[in-house]
């Protein structure tokens, strides 16, 4: 069953790598920087406790991230 989770802190996310390596592909394509360790230290920023920040993060069957 697929299914969307909404991730409210960093250590909410089932498989960072997979969700690191997706914001690579999306930051190649945009232009940007794709290094994963800037891209995980932009996800933990984002997701500080004090933030409002949330993140949708759709899982398949197979639980791969898209």
């Amino acid at each position: 069953m697929n299914k969307i989770k909404i991730i409210k802190k960093i250590e909410e996310i089932e498989s960072p790598e997979k969700v690191i390596g997706l914001i690579q592909k999306q930051m190649i394509i945009i232009g940007g920087c794709p290094d994963s360790n800037h891209i995980k230290a932009a996800l933990e920023n984002a997701l500080k406790p004090e933030s409002r920040s949330v993140l949708f993060v759709w899982y398949s069957e197979a639980n791969d991230v898209g």
